[in-house]
């Protein structure tokens, strides 16, 4: 599978790279969703959404010292989204 075409299409929504980390995880690329979601994050770093995705990737393969360091820049980028305390 390549969404390549589609991800080089506009590099600056963060989306997209965060609609193709479900897909690659989906099909088992666990890494590439991995980088992606980390993408999405760097284009948006204001979006709680990305952060809280990747806590759950991280929670599903039991890479707890990833998720908490994601959530703890979550919650020193973003003070006032709820959604980060809850998970």
């Amino acid at each position: 599978m390549s969404l390549a075409p589609l991800l080089a299409a506009d590099r600056q929504d963060p989306e997209l790279p965060s609609l193709a980390s479900d897909a690659y995880e989906a099909v088992g690329d666990t890494p590439k969703a991995v980088t992606l979601l980390r993408q999405a994050i760097v284009l948006n770093p204001a979006d709680a959404n990305y952060y809280n995705e990747f806590v759950v990737l991280c929670m599903n393969h039991e890479s707890y010292p990833a998720g908490i360091d994601m959530l703890a820049a979550g919650l020193h980028s973003i003070t006032d989204d709820p959604s980060l305390w809850s998970l």
